[in-house]
């Protein structure tokens, strides 16, 4: 016999539509990214993504989309290669990263998808003598610790709330265990805020 396994999805990363699920709220991450950036005082903005992924497309819509209501324009560069791509792939779009980085107007604030986009996004700029946060401030997503306190800068990040997502995901689990009926399949929970380090100082 087939077994019968009770799932909730977790991984914004992942479209399951038949499954439950409980993850951030990416087009809250890019509101408040906007926010941030425009509160340190700056006007001019980028975005940072990655080609055809749901949570970095939803993330730099909301961030645009945010910024445009404000009556201010985001350049977008969306990065194709991923974490399993060949170091040629890599090395092409750091390259292309800095290139791009350089030819922007400064002092420029710039969101990434999440925090290991941001540390590419710091070494792009260390490439092209970029001084960060002076000429480019960078905000990453996640708030991993390890990532974002071992930069030189430490990285400014989104902190995704992983707690209660974590919290709402067992409570969902819990009543698909237990047989109860679900009053919603799928919950978006809001990031809680922003970490504010040196790269957006």
């Amino acid at each position: 016999t087939r077994a019968r396994f009770r799932v909730v999805n977790i991984s914004d990363a992942l479209i399951m539509t038949s499954v439950p699920s409980v993850t951030v709220d990416n087009g809250e991450i890019g509101r408040i990214a906007a926010d941030h950036l425009l509160a340190v005082g700056l006007r001019r903005f980028a975005y940072y993504g990655l080609h055809q992924t749901r949570y970095a497309q939803e993330r730099g819509t909301a961030f645009v989309s945010r910024l445009e209501d404000l009556g201010h324009s985001c350049a977008r560069h969306e990065a194709r290669p991923r974490f399993d791509s060949p170091h040629v792939d890599w090395m092409k779009e750091q390259k292309d990263l800095a290139k791009w980085l350089k030819s922007l107007e400064k002092p420029l604030g710039l969101l990434t998808a999440s925090d290991p986009r941001a540390r590419i996004a710091l070494e792009a700029c260390r490439l092209s003598d970029l001084r960060v946060p002076d000429d480019v401030a960078i905000l990453g997503v996640n708030n991993d610790v390890t990532i974002c306190e071992h930069c030189n800068p430490p990285l400014s990040s989104v902190s995704c709330n992983s707690e209660l997502v974590g919290q709402k995901a067992a409570a969902m689990l819990d009543r698909l265990v237990s047989g109860r009926r679900l009053e919603t399949r799928e919950i978006l929970v809001p990031p809680d805020g922003i970490v504010q380090r040196r790269s957006t100082d």
